[in-house]
């Protein structure tokens, strides 16, 4: 058996050429399969959350969890596979999307622009909704276990 070879280290840029800026939202995309075919029997709805804004005024993130929720929407049906997505519009993010700019400090060490002492001082957390989602009758939450 042949092995590649492993990195003996990882750079910050080597971790985050994976998470990227999400940069719109799409509606009703329709997915085509590599291969073979979506049975026409599978219906229903795969909903995921996760980190969809990594950067803002082009301040990026110190982690990908501190980034802005986003819910991603799988529909199957007759056949056919499509995608939606959505930003959660918390509170938090529709003020830092009116500003242009980061607000809040995040919780795993990203910190909003003025330095120490603009971040010393300042406890709030931004409430990002990325890490859950729950279909709860017709409405569907975001969930993010840090903050209100």
């Amino acid at each position: 058996m042949t092995a590649a070879p492993a990195a003996t280290s990882y750079t910050r840029s080597d971790w985050s050429s994976a998470f990227r800026n999400v940069g719109q939202e799409l509606s009703d995309v329709v997915l085509e399969p590599t291969r073979g075919q979506i049975p026409s029997e599978l219906a229903g709805v795969l909903y995921r959350n996760g980190p969809g804004r990594l950067e803002r005024g082009g301040q990026w993130l110190h982690h990908p969890f501190d980034g802005d929720g986003m819910i991603t929407a799988l529909q199957l049906g007759h056949g056919q596979l499509q995608l939606s997505n959505r930003f959660v519009r918390t509170e938090g993010w529709l003020a830092e999307e009116a500003a242009g700019k980061v607000l809040y400090r995040g919780v795993f060490g990203s910190q909003k622009p003025g330095g120490v002492m603009a971040n010393a001082f300042d406890l709030r957390l931004k409430n990002i909704a990325n890490t859950g989602v729950v279909r709860l009758g017709d409405d569907l939450l975001a969930l993010w276990e840090a903050a209100e």
